[in-house]
């Protein structure tokens, strides 16, 4: 918000102190004419309408160089909750072990895991920065089971462990051909021309590619050939 405007029309206390400091925005750095000081304010996530006592400063003024920039602060952060649903944002790496066949009754292992995104654009004439990070993985076994939201990645295991139970490994009842997925719940922080991070109102929801997966039974018969000697005989 410009400095100029704060609760009854009063002044910002950050913005005062920057003033009585002579904290100035001269004209330069691509910027034809001076600019203005303006306080970001930001209020907790969820808060449909807060109150003012409910909203902060955060960090220092910072320099806003035209008219037009006053009004993007405010218009903003709706802007980007939007930016933020509708982005394609680069789903969560899903790993299943084994795959795309697994056993009746065996402890099938699970992986997600998605990486921080930059992103900078202009929205009304500003240059915004969004960083989206992860914060939480929903787990669809595919078969009616799910697990989370939870901030559980999975690790990988060696061939060798394969069918040890882990704590996001699920072990299917039936046999069947299922298709499992993994949903990252995204949130973010955002800033205007280079000033302090901000929370960006909302989440994404983004779903990786289903694998398909195969469910089989095991069967162990016994055979009295000797393999060595009978290499054709059965179960060899």
């Amino acid at each position: 918000m410009p400095c100029q405007i704060d609760k009854e029309g009063t002044r910002d206390s950050k913005c005062l102190a920057a003033e009585r400091n002579n904290q100035k925005c001269p004209p330069g750095n691509g910027h034809k004419d001076a600019g203005f000081l303006a306080q970001y304010k930001y209020a907790p996530i969820g808060l449909n309408n807060p109150e003012w006592s409910q909203w902060a400063n955060d960090g220092a003024p910072t320099c806003v160089y035209n008219p037009a920039e006053a009004q993007a602060l405010l218009n903003i952060p709706g802007l980007i909750a939007k930016e933020l649903q509708s982005r394609k944002l680069a789903a969560a790496t899903f790993v299943i072990q084994p795959n795309p066949h697994t056993l009746i009754g065996y402890q099938t292992n699970f992986t997600a895991h998605a990486d921080t995104q930059k992103i900078t654009m202009t929205l009304l004439g500003q240059r915004i920065d969004m960083t989206i990070y992860p914060v939480s993985y929903t787990y669809d076994y595919g078969d009616g089971t799910t697990l989370g939201p939870t901030s559980l990645e999975g690790s990988s295991l060696p061939k060798d462990q394969w069918g040890s139970e882990t704590r996001t490994s699920h072990s299917y009842a039936k046999t069947g051909d299922y298709t499992a997925t993994v949903t990252t719940r995204y949130h973010g922080t955002f800033s205007i021309n280079g000033g302090p991070a901000m929370p960006i109102p909302g989440e994404a929801n983004v779903p990786s590619p289903g694998i398909r997966l195969s469910v089989w039974r095991s069967k162990v018969d016994w055979y009295a050939d000797d393999c060595n000697q009978n290499p054709t005989g059965p179960g060899c």
